[in-house]
């Protein structure tokens, strides 16, 4: 049976993860029968040096302290770090431009902080969305103008820019969920925007507008 990369991924750094909050709860649970089985001896001294010359010293330590110290140091760090897997697709050619940067999908997994980071990375790009859309407004506005006062080939030239411009900022910050498939995008764009547009881009030609040209 054939496994998908990203699932392997994921299983294998759970499986590292899984391992390393062990030996943290190992050493825990380790120093703590060490110091309650001596709870006499407290010959233990210790040093712990910190960026910008800042020096932490520990004396007449129980033996086992440091054990636990360390498995707890190794399962704070273990809980907080996130596992971060890419994959990058391909750069491929875009109808009326250059190459298309290549896309890459991050896909953030595990970890105490990943959830709060994966809906602030959201609320970003639904702003940055946000934003992209009333840019289009104002483009579409000066659409208007040139269609109604322009003359000419300048006028046909302005609205190809236009167009132009609208779809490169909706690629910029283009999320399937919200605007549905971009290649389904693209194709109903180069096939002249006919109207009613299909119901999966309905969103995203509605922010998009009808073609002036």
């Amino acid at each position: 049976m054939d496994l998908d990369p990203t699932t392997l991924a994921i299983g294998l750094r759970q499986t590292e993860r899984l391992l390393i909050v062990l030996g943290g709860i190992l050493a825990v649970l380790l120093g703590y029968r060490l110091f309650m089985n001596l709870p006499m001896l407290e010959r233990g001294a210790g040093k712990i040096q910190l960026p910008g010359g800042i020096s932490i010293f520990l004396t007449r330590i129980g033996p086992g302290v440091f054990f636990a110290l360390f498995g707890t140091g190794v399962l704070a760090y273990s809980l907080h770090q996130e596992i971060n897997i890419s994959a990058g697709a391909p750069a491929a050619t875009v109808p009326g431009g250059g190459p298309q940067a290549a896309a890459s999908d991050r896909l953030v997994y595990g970890g105490s902080s990943s959830a709060a980071r994966a809906a602030a990375d959201a609320e970003v790009r639904q702003a940055e969305r946000n934003g992209v859309v009333g840019t289009i407004r104002v483009l579409r506005a000066i659409e208007g103008t040139v269609e109604s006062t322009w003359q000419g080939q300048a006028k046909l030239s302005a609205l190809i820019g236009l167009d132009d411009a609208k779809a490169r900022l909706m690629r910029g910050v283009w999320d399937d969920r919200d605007w549905g498939p971009r290649d389904a995008f693209e194709a109903w764009r180069n096939a002249g925007m006919p109207q009613p547009a299909p119901a999966a881009i309905a969103r995203a030609a509605d922010v998009f507008g009808e073609s002036r040209r």
